[in-house]
């Protein structure tokens, strides 16, 4: 599994890049493709401020390199929702961040990016079993405590434990829920 954070406290050289490993490439072609457009970020002023890998699963969140040093508190949780309801072919990985404002008096913002694979299927039982594991998801998604001797404020209000408590929320990923029609009428 490659995991990786950005560590705030150290200062990154300018043109130092962020890992470019992607093990979900099957073929060197698309793992080429994928370490460009790594390389193609870094060059434009993003950073990589966090990134996580569950077997089918990967999420990484890209921050402007002037943003960066106003990220603060970079949690990530993972959650197995697969064979047995704990493996990871199924399951979210969230990686959760708090943005500092750009003054000291502009207020912060929590945020959590959430990436899921979901059941698949359309049978009956099927969009249950969906939402059961969105339930399971939310309840199972905690971050580990922010230390104190990070780089918050003391002032800092405490870091949110789960992906509601978040100031915004994005969910993502193949979530498999199916659109149906009841047939009849409109549509364009």
């Amino acid at each position: 599994m490659d995991d990786t954070v950005s560590e705030l406290e150290e200062e990154e050289e300018e043109d130092s890049e962020p890992s470019t490993s992607n093990p979900e490439s099957s073929s060197e072609e698309e793992t080429s493709e994928f370490v460009t457009m790594l390389q193609e970020r870094a060059r434009h002023g993003y950073r990589l401020a966090a990134s996580k890998q569950m077997v089918g699963i990967f999420l990484c969140v890209w921050v402007r390199a002037d943003v960066m040093p106003r990220v603060t508190g970079l949690r990530v949780s993972c959650v197995g929702r697969g064979i047995m309801g704990y493996m990871g072919n199924k399951g979210s990985i969230s990686i959760s961040l708090t943005l500092q404002g750009g003054s000291s008096a502009a207020a912060s913002t929590s945020l959590c990016f959430v990436c899921t694979h979901l059941a698949s299927g359309e049978k009956d039982g099927d969009e249950v079993r969906r939402n059961s594991d969105v339930a399971e998801i939310l309840k199972r998604t905690r971050f580990p405590r922010v230390h104190r001797f990070s780089r918050l404020p003391a002032s800092a209000p405490s870091s949110p434990e789960t992906i509601l408590e978040h100031d915004k929320v994005i969910w993502l990923g193949d979530l498999n829920y199916r659109l149906s029609s009841t047939g009849g009428g409109g549509g364009g």
